[in-house]
């Protein structure tokens, strides 16, 4: 079975990448995430990678992004897909 690039995603490795290259806002925004939805049992690391990820649409909801537009994060952080 082939993984696809979406499965290799692990919020707890990309805040180290993120720290070692100075990026410390975002590394601090993945661990958040990762204390905040855990890893889910089917789901694995996907509700972090589909928020990050702006579910698809185009760009990330980094550390920069969300802080500067909440009012346009905040109604994707409350639809999380279920299980």
């Amino acid at each position: 079975m082939r993984r696809s690039r979406n499965d290799c995603f692990d919020p707890l490795r990309a805040a180290i990448v993120h720290k070692r290259n100075g990026n410390t806002d975002d590394a601090f925004w993945l661990v958040f995430m990762f204390v905040h939805f855990g890893k889910h049992a089917r789901g694995g690391w996907r509700y972090i990678r589909e928020i990050y990820g702006r579910f698809g649409e185009g760009g990330l909801w980094d550390w920069a992004s969300t802080s500067a537009d909440v009012d346009r994060f905040e109604p994707g952080f409350t639809r999380t897909p279920r299980g």
